[in-house]
């Protein structure tokens, strides 16, 4: 009897159980995974050179979502982002706020490759039609034979 009993258990249940196990052991992995909800990538300059510390938003229609900093390597990774659309906005001194959007579905999109264009030069130039004073009753004119020159006293 027992060996009907215990074979009836190898023969039904534990597959099943087995087959239980394995999903639930699974179904955390893929939900911890970082990929299926973070945004990651490069900030570089129109050479390729990496931009460390560069700053990053990650905005929605209703605001800010996330803010971060790119690493030494210009590298970042923003996690634990829901579903849905985002602008990435990126600010480098001496560089154009550069915006890409980016969706998280199903599937997380692949790593950015921000390139962040060179900021315009602006200089400005006042010019004025004032014309400057000139001291003239502290100085005498002498004209040797060889040159000619002023000599002014303070």
């Amino acid at each position: 009897m027992c060996w009907v009993i215990w074979r009836y258990l190898c023969r039904s249940l534990v597959p099943g159980l087995t087959v239980v196990i394995f999903v639930l052991l699974a179904r955390p992995a893929a939900a911890q995974s970082p990929s299926a909800n973070s945004i990651t990538g490069v900030v570089v300059d129109p050479t390729g050179a990496i931009l460390p510390n560069a700053q990053i938003e990650v905005k929605t229609t209703t605001g800010v979502a996330a803010q971060t900093t790119s690493n030494s390597a210009g590298a970042f990774q923003i996690d634990r982002l829901p579903r849905g659309s985002y602008d990435i906005v990126v600010t480098f001194e001496g560089f154009q706020t550069t915006t890409v959007r980016a969706v998280i579905g199903a599937r997380a999109p692949g790593a950015l490759r921000i390139v962040m264009p060179l900021a315009g030069v602006k200089q400005e130039i006042t010019v004025s039609n004032a014309a400057a004073e000139i001291k003239t009753d502290a100085c005498r004119v002498q004209k040797p034979h060889f040159a000619f020159w002023t000599h002014c006293t303070t």
